[in-house]
C-alpha cells in the first residue's frame, strides 16, 4: 500500500480524535497537538519529501490561520 494515503490516514485519524476530545482537553491545548501534528505530518508524512522552505511556508500559515 502506498505510503502517503498510509500517513494521511493516521493523519486524518488523529485530527478525527483530537476533534471529539477538544471539549474535554480544551482549545488551547487542542490547538496545540494540532499545530504540532500537522508539523510532524509536513515533515515526515509526505513522500518524497518536500524542500524546507514550503514546510515552513505551510507551518507559518497554519499558524496565522489558528490565529484568526
Amino acid at each position: 500500500m502506498d505510503h502517503n494515503l498510509i500517513s494521511l490516514g493516521i493523519f486524518t485519524a488523529i485530527l478525527v480524535v483530537l476533534f471529539l476530545l477538544r471539549q474535554k482537553i480544551g482549545v488551547f491545548i487542542s490547538t496545540t497537538i494540532f499545530f504540532v501534528v500537522t508539523c510532524v505530518y509536513l515533515s515526515y508524512g509526505i513522500d518524497p519529501p518536500i524542500p524546507a522552505s514550503i514546510i515552513i511556508l505551510f507551518v507559518v500559515t497554519t499558524l496565522i490561520a489558528m490565529l484568526l
